[in-house]
């Protein structure tokens, strides 16, 4: 990629590819930048014109101050795009771009990638930066600037518990037992601002049903890399205690808590983060709602007991299945990114289509996927690539039942993420992932008319460790033929 670039964001002589799909919708761009160090850098969102090359009127740019190894940015786009993204730090003065002062967001085989407005989760990471953010079970690190907050404190923590211990509001003083239990949301924006909420209810002494609702907005602070600041600009506690019921302005004092993030994951083996806070009238542990794809997740290595074939997938299993007769097949459609959350009906939508000489593309639909808070989330997800199988075993040697392992090298990897029942925050985000290898162990069965007719059947069982978003898949795992 040639490229010379002034600081009027006239970008030319990259490669354009046209005939991309449409883009979802326009807004903002945003993400996190790389580099052994950030300051300086130039954050470019270039319009991908096809004769222009980089059409200055619809590009826009962010300016790093932020020291350190990471530091989070947001653009604000007028047109959808296609835009290319690069960062530009001009290291020796003549203001024009040369290839090695440039870090380009690329694909998983390092060709320059184009996005679409609105997208955030988008890394730009030069090559050999060190991997930056909070250690599992160690203190946050603060290496933002003032008046911004660690990208990793950015978003939306919640906790939804259906009954906890006592519970004593430091601001009126009531005590009640938290029988119906709580829930907590804690937003946190780069701009340093926060919106908080608590909601409790359960039983007092002295009277049958008490509940207090805490809310408060204001600017947030990381003070001495592990003590979480908030300072309310407004705060108010809305109560229900019996004849004491009421609205209570309350004053503006600092709400401070010692914190902490952790890896997590949940029961399905989705990766994300925990926000711990103490400090407060019950200790918190705040899921984060979503956590933005990396751009170079984990990949597990070959299981050792893993058997890797060559065969294509078999003629057995090539066709259309899904994890339920009435699963809906059409929520994505993979040439124009076209996407939809299907209509509860009592099934999972979830499908896997094998074709002749190796190819293969699944997808997964994922209405109110998480357990925790009032915001919800649905996911679309779609993966295409190559497989690989193997027989290991015959069953009974009737050529009726068969075992065998099974590889899974994505080329594409795609996800949608539809932010919902969050106010300001609704919206969909669509992410273009980093393509993984993915091992199954895999149990086909004939189509038999014994006892009863039992239809062919097909089962991919997550036998080892998953990659970053192969537990969309084995959450249903039995699939039956559709085509």
């Amino acid at each position: 990629m040639c490229v010379r670039l002034g600081r009027g964001l006239a970008l030319i002589g990259f490669v354009f590819a046209a005939g991309l799909a449409p883009a979802l919708a326009q807004g903002r761009l945003s993400g996190t930048l790389e580099a052994p160090d950030v300051r300086g850098y130039l954050v470019i969102a270039c319009f991908a014109d096809a004769e222009l090359g980089c059409d200055e009127a619809r590009s826009g740019y962010a300016e790093i101050s932020a020291t350190g190894a990471r530091a989070a940015w947001v653009i604000d786009v007028a047109a959808r795009g296609p835009y290319l993204l690069l960062a530009w730090r001009d290291t020796n003065g003549d203001g024009d771009a040369q290839e090695h002062e440039l870090i380009v967001l690329s694909d998983a085989t390092g060709e320059p990638s184009l996005v679409f407005a609105p997208a955030g989760g988008l890394a730009i990471a030069a090559a050999g930066a060190p991997a930056v953010g909070p250690p599992p079970g160690g203190p946050i690190a603060a290496a933002t600037p003032a008046g911004t907050l660690h990208p990793d404190l950015v978003g939306i923590w919640q906790q939804t518990r259906a009954a906890a211990g006592d519970y004593r509001s430091l601001i009126t003083g009531f005590t009640f037992s938290m029988t119906s239990g709580f829930s907590a949301q804690l937003r946190l924006r780069p701009d340093g601002t926060f919106d908080y909420a608590f909601y409790s209810s359960g039983v007092a002494t002295d009277c049958a049903f008490s509940s207090h609702l805490e809310q408060a907005v204001g600017t947030a602070a990381l003070e001495a890399g592990s003590r979480l600041a908030l300072r309310p600009a407004a705060r108010r506690i809305k109560v229900n205690h019996c004849a004491r019921s009421g609205v209570i302005e309350s004053d503006l004092s600092p709400l401070v808590f010692d914190a902490r993030i952790d890896e997590s994951f949940d029961l399905y083996g989705h990766r994300s983060w925990t926000l711990s806070l103490d400090g407060g009238p019950v200790p918190l542990a705040l899921t984060l709602l979503h956590r933005p794809p990396t751009a170079n997740p984990p990949q597990p290595a070959q299981p050792s007991d893993f058997v890797l074939g060559v065969d294509p997938p078999y003629r057995e299993v090539v066709g259309l299945w899904s994890s339920h007769p009435n699963s809906d097949l059409g929520f994505f459609d993979s040439a124009t990114n076209a996407w939809h959350v299907p209509e509860s009906n009592g099934a999972q939508h979830l499908w896997v289509r094998f074709l002749d000489g190796g190819g293969y593309e699944l997808a997964r639909a994922w209405p109110s996927y998480g357990f925790e808070g009032v915001c919800k989330k649905d996911y679309v997800y779609y993966e295409r690539g190559r497989a690989q199988f193997v027989v290991t075993e015959n069953v009974g040697g009737q050529n009726d039942h068969f075992v065998g392992h099974a590889r899974f090298a994505a080329q594409d990897a795609r996800l949608v993420v539809n932010v919902r029942e969050c106010d300001q925050d609704d919206g969909a985000t669509p992410y273009q992932l980093t393509p993984q290898v993915s091992y199954y162990r895999w149990i086909w069965f004939a189509a038999s008319t014994g006892v009863g007719p039992i239809p062919e059947s097909l089962q991919l069982s997550c036998d080892w460790q998953l990659s970053e978003w192969q537990f969309m898949v084995c959450s249903g795992s039995t699939y039956v033929r559709r085509q």
